[in-house]
């Protein structure tokens, strides 16, 4: 969507500077396309925004689900140390 906004930026430039050599800023065709101009350059600003806070809040998600596993694998850690803890225990009283 901002590749299109841009293309469409950039025409409506052209346009402009090919109706800037003969009118004036006043005349109604130059004051279209310029309105046209700043609408688009501002809907690309905001496209740009949203897609930087999409990037944001995709990267704080995967932050997440990855403390998430590392608190998993933590636990499971704890388990397996509890586990042959009570094997080490276990095989001490099965010795005797």
């Amino acid at each position: 969507m901002i590749q299109d906004l841009t293309e469409r930026l950039a025409e409506l430039k052209r346009e402009y500077a090919r109706l800037s050599t003969t009118f004036n800023d006043d005349y109604p065709r130059v004051k279209e396309i310029q309105s046209q101009a700043d609408e688009i350059a501002a809907a690309i600003q905001e496209q740009r925004k949203s897609a930087a806070n999409q990037i944001t809040n995709d990267y704080l998600a995967a932050v997440r689900r990855e403390d998430l596993v590392r608190q998993a694998l933590r636990g499971e850690q704890k388990n397996m140390n509890q586990v042959a803890a009570r094997a080490v225990q276990y095989n001490i009283l099965s010795a005797k």
